[in-house]
């Protein structure tokens, strides 16, 4: 469903056993989805102008949630593998999300809040997962998730914190709070 003026959907699908479901409040929004492989699901919920929401999954059983609320704000997930799930929860105006997997049962879940935070998060291999949290105004993150069973849990809040992380090899853990 779509509501407002000048919004654009584009959902394809290849294959067999997709779902992909977009909503769109306001005006000038952008869904973009593309999915090949089996049963892979994609949900998009927007509420806002200007903003843009885009989905690429190649492989099966992969899931990606985008939920978005405020302006100018950007959010992309991009799957290749089987049964790897990405959720983007994103409010605020002009933030950036994004999240790259390649691999098999990878889990990314990210929360942002806020003005102008960006936050990149790349995952390669099995049974990585990264949960991450920012809130506030020109937080930055980037991570780099190599290997298997790895965790990664991350808060910024507050304003103008930076970090850069990466991870690789086995069954690693690490907890981040930045203030």
């Amino acid at each position: 469903d779509q509501y407002g003026d000048d919004n654009v959907t584009s959902l394809l699908q290849f294959d067999d056993w997709h779902e992909a479901y977009a909503y769109v409040t306001g005006d000038f929004n952008l869904v973009e989805g593309e999915q090949s492989g089996l049963w892979n699901v994609f949900n998009a919920d927007a509420v806002g102008d200007d903003n843009w929401l885009s989905a690429y999954q190649e492989g099966s059983l992969n899931s990606a949630s985008i939920f978005l609320q405020g302006d100018g704000n950007t959010a992309v997930a991009e799957q290749s593998g089987d049964a790897n799930e990405a959720a983007i929860d994103l409010s605020g105006d002009y933030n950036t999300a994004e999240i790259y997997q390649s691999g098999e049962q990878n889990y990314a879940y990210l929360v942002q809040s806020g003005f102008e935070n960006t936050l990149s998060l790349e995952q390669q291999g099995f049974n990585n997962s990264v949960t991450a949290e920012q809130s506030g105004r020109g937080n930055s993150a980037i991570i780099l998730q190599l290997g298997n069973s790895n965790l990664i849990q991350l808060q910024q809040l507050g304003n103008d914190n930076a970090i850069t992380i990466q991870q690789s090899g086995s069954a690693a853990e690490m907890s981040i709070t930045q203030f």
